[in-house]
C-alpha cells in the first residue's frame, strides 16, 4: 500500500503559461481524507509560502521543485547556521564549488569544463541579475566552463546588482524571480507593476523570461537532477 501521499495542488492542464496558482484547498480536502502523512507542492516561492501552505492545507510537509532551483535556501529561510543571510551571489559561488568537485566530465577536452547542467542552475541562480544586464545574460549562454562562470558572477557584484529579497515578503519582487516566469501578469499584478506593452510579431523580449540562457541552458534542464544544493 501507500505509506506517503504528496499532492500538487493543480491540474494536469495547468502548465507552463497556463500554470496558474496552486489550490491549497484541494490539497486539504485530500489531507482531510487520509490516514497517511500527505506532503503539499505547489505555490510555493517563499518560506511564508511554506507556513501558510502547512496552515491552509494541514499537510504534514511541503516541498518545492522548481523555487529551490532559483533559491536553494528557500527552507532556511535565507539565514545560514551562524544568522548570516544567504544572498543569491553566495549560493551561486558555493554551488559552483560543489559542482566542480563532484561534476567532473568525463573525457573533457579541458580542464574546468563544466556539464550543460551548471549552465542551467546557474541562470536560474542569477536570473534577476541577468534580466538587467544582457550582455552577461548572453555570456552565460555561452560559457562552458567553471572560470567563466565565476567571473559572470564576479562582474554581476562589481555592478552591485539587486539581489531578490526571498526572505522579505514586503520586499520580495516576484516579476523579477525565474519562478513566476510563467505567471508575470499573476505577478506583476501582485506586485503593483503595470504590465508592458505585447510584444510585436517579431517576438521581442520573450528571451527575457525564458526557462534558461539561450538554447543550451533549456536542453540542460533535463539534466538538473544531476545536482542539486540541499538544506538542512
Amino acid at each position: 500500500g501507500c505509506a506517503l501521499l504528496t499532492v500538487h495542488g493543480r491540474t494536469r492542464h495547468q502548465n507552463k503559461q497556463t500554470v496558474g496558482s496552486c489550490n491549497f484547498q484541494a490539497i486539504a480536502a485530500v489531507k482531510a481524507a487520509m490516514r497517511i502523512p500527505v506532503i503539499a507542492n505547489g505555490g510555493i516561492a517563499t518560506l511564508e509560502d511554506v507556513e501558510r501552505c502547512l496552515r491552509e492545507t494541514g499537510a504534514d510537509a511541503v516541498m518545492s521543485s522548481e523555487a529551490i532551483l532559483e533559491n536553494p535556501a528557500l527552507f532556511a529561510g535565507n539565514v545560514d547556521s551562524e544568522g548570516r543571510h544567504v544572498g543569491q551571489a553566495r549560493l551561486a559561488r558555493e554551488y559552483l564549488e560543489l559542482a566542480e568537485v563532484h561534476l567532473r566530465l568525463r573525457n573533457s577536452k579541458a580542464e574546468g569544463d563544466a556539464p550543460k547542467c551548471v549552465k542551467a542552475h546557474i541562470f536560474k541562480m542569477l536570473f534577476a541579475g541577468l534580466q538587467d544586464n544582457h550582455d552577461l545574460r548572453d555570456r552565460v549562454s555561452n560559457a562552458n566552463c567553471f572560470a567563466e562562470f565565476r567571473s559572470i558572477l564576479e562582474e554581476l557584484e562589481r555592478r552591485e546588482w539587486q539581489e531578490p529579497s526571498f526572505h522579505r515578503e514586503d520586499a520580495y519582487l516576484r516579476h523579477r524571480s525565474w519562478y513566476f516566469r510563467h505567471r508575470l501578469s499573476e505577478a506583476q499584478s501582485l506586485d503593483g507593476v503595470p504590465e508592458p506593452p505585447a510584444a510585436d510579431a517579431r517576438g521581442g523580449g520573450a528571451s527575457e523570461v525564458g526557462d534558461g540562457a539561450g538554447t543550451d541552458a533549456r536542453e540542460a534542464d533535463a539534466d538538473e537532477g544531476q545536482f542539486c544544493v540541499s538544506w538542512d
